[in-house]
């Protein structure tokens, strides 16, 4: 495929996706994934992979999704840099713990401060979420006021609950976040509208919602204490306000923050880009999910996905 076309680009990075256990089998005997990943060992000083092989976590551990794509991320990118693609780069963007992967391509984070702080914050969320019965559902085909009107309906039922939608990925297709109970609920109402395509994400436990704001704290601490931020060599998007991220330490800071607690505001993330200039997009992963959500925000744009190991 020729990538070298006459655009100006953003380059994308994506979260965490539906794990199987031959992907992570396939990593064991990657050469290029075992030598950039020997690195994270020894800076965490344990071996998420071997614990996943040796039963000690599951396959939906939140540093095990979030180590590996984070390093297929940056492999890809690594390997398509080095082809000396001549592209005009406008910006970046990572969809969740993507933006992280943004923060370290931009010179923002070392690999180090990357890999530590997604640690901290992996090991953060899989702690509180272990004390709550929640959990994420995938909506698509659905109007988001419709959706919004629903949600608010079983949120002023039981207000003691939490109920949102915590990812924006396309115009039609939104995850919803919140209380099990809520969650149940809304899956009823929606198949009395006729929505269709609604189902539980595997991912476990509720992410980018309110109901993680008991770890702000903790991670402002962490941050605080062991990470440096530099000034960034290419501007990044921020899926949380769908804007420019400031150079300056606190407002980064403060948006990793927010990253905790608000939703991914993605298509309005690349409507951003769009509007910057943007007419091509590529996407550094394996599972090309961002080039799929660009195709119903805009198809009229180039969105391409770029995986090492092809």
């Amino acid at each position: 495929m020729n990538y070298n076309l006459s655009h100006t680009t953003c380059y994308l990075f994506p979260g965490q996706g539906i794990l199987e256990p031959a992907d992570i089998l396939s990593y064991k005997d990657d050469h290029t994934f075992q030598k950039r990943y020997s690195e994270v060992n020894n800076i965490l000083y344990e071996d998420v992979l071997a614990s996943y092989f040796n039963g000690k976590i599951s396959i939906n551990d939140t540093l095990l999704n979030s180590i590996i794509v984070v390093l297929h991320s940056i492999l890809s990118y690594e390997k398509y840099i080095a082809e000396n693609h001549e592209d005009i780069i406008k910006c970046l963007a990572g969809f969740s713990i993507g933006q992280f992967t943004a923060l370290y391509i931009s010179g923002v984070l070392s690999f180090e401060q990357l890999i530590l702080m997604l640690s901290y914050r992996s090991k953060l969320i899989e702690n509180s979420l272990s004390l709550k019965d929640t959990g994420m559902l995938y909506v698509i085909g659905i109007k988001e006021s419709l959706l919004s009107e629903l949600i608010n309906d079983i949120y002023a039922q039981f207000p003691s609950c939490f109920i949102g939608i915590t990812n924006f990925n396309a115009p039609g297709n939104y995850t919803v976040s919140g209380h099990n109970s809520c969650l149940q609920l809304l899956s009823t109402r929606l198949s009395e509208v006729g929505v269709k395509l609604c189902g539980r994400v595997s991912i476990s436990g509720a992410r980018h919602c309110p109901l993680l704001k008991t770890e702000i704290e903790a991670f402002s601490n962490f941050m605080s204490d062991s990470i440096s931020f530099s000034a960034s060599q290419i501007s990044i998007i921020s899926n949380c306000t769908a804007q420019y991220l400031s150079d300056d330490p606190t407002e980064i800071k403060n948006d990793l923050l927010n990253h905790l607690v608000m939703p991914v505001l993605w298509y309005q993330s690349i409507q951003t880009a769009i509007l910057e200039g943007c007419s091509k997009f590529i996407e550094f992963g394996n599972n090309e999910m961002l080039s799929k959500f660009n195709f119903f925000i805009d198809r009229k744009k180039i969105s391409i996905s770029y995986n090492y190991r092809s």
